[in-house]
């Protein structure tokens, strides 16, 4: 209910993808200094490490593109992280990470050609040296991602310009998508309370594109949630206690903002959901929302006004009630 955007990926679910032949990476580790606590991050997903004499393996799904991990562990409501960006371009890889008070260092047999350009992007000793370093190399992997990770320091007009630079080849990568739908959504007005919201399109689980009109012949309750986040998941109970009560009445969208399609995969939330439930795959409509809070919640009339903003599930059953009178 609280947590800002940045902060999510704390609260991802936590799973190691295991897919047999050739549609894996094998990342065979070893890590000295700590035992206990310790995840790799793997665009934006939480994957826990269990050491047997210091040694862990990983397997994660291939994808078309390079995978970027980081060593990292969780303090708090904060990720601390104990390595870079790593990526990993190959097969296999073996990594060894040597943890201790004076400082942390990696080494791993296969180095990405990526590897020098991407540490220094994220080790750049100032925003403008980020940002310049980003529109130089914006032909490769690391920039594109650290573009999208610091897609709000950039004017429009540069994001545009840059996006316009992005090899074709690597148009379907989840980053160039996503900032793609930034700047879709970047040329619409956010909408608030009492205004009216334009129609847009997303995809379901059979990847279809499912249009969600201005105009409806019921009310309709958009559910901005992020998979993984421990309110959001919390609150596909409550949702589902009201469709029970208000299907008649509302139409229920969730709408999940997610870097993996695993979602579709996890019984434990879609058991529950018995309404349209779609994926905003390049964070259109968060960003046209300007969704920063996980879960939230409008209220929609039959013209498509905003009659009510929620951000707490916990009393979205009284914004419901008081709106319906």
């Amino acid at each position: 209910m609280i947590k800002l955007k940045q902060i999510v990926s704390i609260f991802m679910l936590m799973f190691t993808i295991q897919i047999v032949g050739q549609s894996e990476r094998i990342i065979v580790g070893k890590v000295i200094g700590i035992e206990h606590n310790l995840y790799l991050s793997n665009q934006g997903l939480l994957i826990p490490i269990e050491l047997k004499n210091n040694k862990f393996t990983v397997k994660l799904a291939k994808k078309d593109f390079p995978d970027c991990i980081s060593l990292v562990t969780i303090s708090g409501k904060k990720l601390k992280y104990f390595s870079p960006k790593i990526w990993i371009v190959e097969d296999s890889v073996n990594i060894i990470f040597e943890l201790n008070k004076t400082g942390n260092s990696y080494k791993i047999d296969k180095k990405s050609p990526y590897q020098n350009i991407s540490e220094k992007i994220e080790y750049a000793s100032s925003k403008r040296q980020r940002k310049n370093l980003i529109k130089q190399n914006i032909k490769s992997y690391p920039a594109i991602f650290f573009l999208y990770k610091n897609i709000t320091t950039f004017s429009l007009k540069d994001l545009q310009s840059l996006y316009t630079k992005i090899p074709q080849d690597y148009k379907s990568n989840m980053f160039v998508e996503r900032i793609g739908g930034y700047l879709d959504a970047k040329k619409l007005s956010t909408p608030g309370i009492k205004d009216v919201f334009k129609s847009f399109t997303l995809e379901n689980k059979n990847k279809e594109q499912i249009s969600i009109e201005t105009s409806s012949s019921k009310y309709r309750l958009f559910a901005f949630v992020a998979y993984g986040c421990y309110f959001s998941n919390a609150s596909i109970s409550t949702l589902s206690q009201l469709h029970k009560k208000y299907s008649n009445q509302i139409d229920f969208i969730t709408i999940w903002d997610t870097q993996s399609v695993d979602m579709w995969k996890d019984k434990k939330i879609t058991s529950l959901i018995t309404w349209t439930n779609l994926w905003d795959k390049n964070e259109f409509a968060f960003t046209y929302f300007n969704i920063n809070i996980f879960p939230t919640f409008y209220l929609i009339d039959k013209n498509g006004k905003i009659i009510g903003i929620n951000k707490n599930y916990t009393k979205l059953s009284k914004m419901i009630i008081k709106k319906l009178k």
